[in-house]
């Protein structure tokens, strides 16, 4: 267990969590202290993670000689008590629950109340086709036949065959379903495997039942498997329509089968939003904005949940809005993202919060709102994590550069343009960066009239990266800023003569 990973854990805690937590601690100490404490107060109260201040900080409380042991103890400590506060634990957490409490009976001979609380727990298996639990329970089952005193064989009636062949023909289907779905996935994703073989094959799981398998669907993690199977083949099919009339039975068993939706939040989530990235894509902005609509009722029971589904529809939203120029819609949208990136801070990804300041910023630079747009990218600046999204990090200082000439600020276009010569001195410089470069000299040296025909020539340049067929990041938004400087508009206006 690295140092880092549990300052992540303790900085995704809410503060209803962090409260539980120290709570539950002290109710346990002894002598007025304990280390648990010390060190989750220290690892709470840092902005950023350093391994120096950490030991420092460790060093002050006595702990530094066996930190490492100390750090792994405190980690398994947390995540066991993130899962006794659980509010609406899984069902695999329930039925594991089950089991435990079905053996404690079993041992001390209580066998009629162990076969109740079996028959519970194999019924709610039953429900969410969990098929390694109702294995598990099988031999549970068989125990009470070598164990009972009775004489009659009546509680046995039902169990005489004992199930396990159903249940592990059940289990090898469902292996089977997500080893498939998943190979569609990987295709659609990478583009690797043979396209035809991969309809196919996501074909052959729905059959001739397709429609049936869409209307009868139940919301049991099996059905959410096979309508994102169907979805994810017929899109690679070019059948949009069939796609739509899975996902739109994917939307709708929220309404039917709450409590299984909840239960398999994070496939629900996963399948109807990247269903949703594909509307975009392909311009369906009818079907995007009716399943959008939907989902923005939807509530789980977890919070984490919840969350994730709503920064998600925020996301693709703030997409929707840029793709369709409506960029002061999506700029109004910029308080509730801010609200939430500061409640919640590190249990969004550093990869989500990057691409929200960005494209905030992208929606302010449109509308030739350069300080605003700055403002939105310099948060990314301030992000310490440098593994997410590293093209949108290397990006950003150098669209920033271009902000300043906007800007007309000569201070900060020299500044800004001496780190950028600094860091890439010794490195070849990507065209983009060097266009910019080469812009910012020019800006600073040539009168307004001049400097015209300097970007004039950067559109020249830009257009060429463009064309040549190499996806740049932030080349089109540089090109719409270069012709609406030449043709005295804003950036956006550009955009949309693009996008008609």
């Amino acid at each position: 267990m690295k140092a880092e990973e549990l300052f992540r854990l303790v900085h995704s805690l809410s503060d209803r969590e962090k409260r539980l937590y120290r709570r539950s601690v002290g109710q346990n100490l002894r002598h007025g202290k304990s280390n648990y404490l010390m060190l989750f107060n220290a690892l709470e109260s840092m902005e950023r993670f350093e391994v120096q201040t950490l030991e420092r900080r460790a060093s002050e409380q006595g702990l530094l000689t066996q930190l490492p042991t100390h750090l792994s103890r405190l980690f398994l400590h947390i995540t066991e008590f993130l899962r006794q506060i659980e509010e609406y634990p899984s069902v695999d957490v329930e039925l594991n629950a089950a089991c435990e409490r079905v053996s404690i009976l079993y041992d001390r001979g209580l066998y009629a109340s162990a076969r109740r609380e079996l028959k519970k727990a194999q019924k709610l298996a039953q429900q969410h086709e969990n098929y390694v639990q109702l294995l598990r329970m099988a031999d549970l089952e068989r125990g009470f036949f070598f164990s009972e005193n009775s004489r009659s064989m009546e509680p046995f009636k039902e169990a005489r065959q004992f199930r396990d062949k159903e249940f592990l023909q059940g289990l090898l289907q469902q292996v089977e379903l997500k080893l498939t779905h998943f190979e569609g996935l990987f295709h659609a994703k990478t583009g690797i495997g043979d396209r035809k073989e991969v309809i196919a094959m996501l074909q052959r799981l729905g059959g001739e039942s397709v429609q049936k398998t869409i209307r009868e669907a139940q919301a049991s993690a099996t059905d959410l498997l096979l309508l994102d199977a169907i979805g994810v083949g017929a899109q690679l099919d070019g059948d949009f329509d069939k796609a739509y009339a899975a996902y739109s039975r994917m939307d709708s068993l929220w309404v039917s089968n709450p409590a299984s939706v909840s239960e398999n939040a994070a496939l629900y989530i996963g399948f109807i939003t990247s269903f949703l990235n594909a509307c975009l894509m392909k311009g369906r902005h009818t079907e995007f904005r009716n399943l959008l609509a939907n989902l923005k009722t939807v509530r789980f029971r977890n919070e984490y949940h919840s969350l994730l589904l709503k920064e998600a529809l925020l996301y693709l939203e703030l997409i929707f809005c840029l793709n369709r120029c409506d960029f002061d819609k999506g700029i109004a949208l910029g308080p509730e993202i801010e609200g939430i990136l500061l409640k919640y801070k590190r249990r969004i990804s550093g990869s989500r919060r990057i691409t929200f300041y960005f494209n905030l910023g992208s929606l302010h630079f449109m509308k030739g709102e350069y300080s605003k747009a700055n403002r939105w990218l310099s948060q990314i600046t301030n992000i310490a994590e440098q593994d997410y999204r590293r093209e949108v990090q290397a990006f950003v200082p150098v669209f920033q550069l271009l902000l300043f000439i906007a800007m007309n600020e000569h201070d900060l276009v020299t500044a800004r343009l001496r780190a950028r010569l600094r860091a890439r001195a010794r490195e070849d410089l990507q065209p983009l960066e060097a266009a910019i470069l080469l812009l910012a000299q020019q800006f600073l040296r040539n009168s307004a009239a001049e400097f015209q025909s300097a970007i004039s020539e950067f559109q020249k340049s830009l257009t060429a990266i463009i064309s040549s067929g190499t996806n740049v990041m932030g080349a089109g938004e540089c090109l719409f800023w270069a012709e609406g400087r030449l043709k005295g508009k804003l950036p956006g206006d550009v955009f949309r003569e693009y996008s008609l």
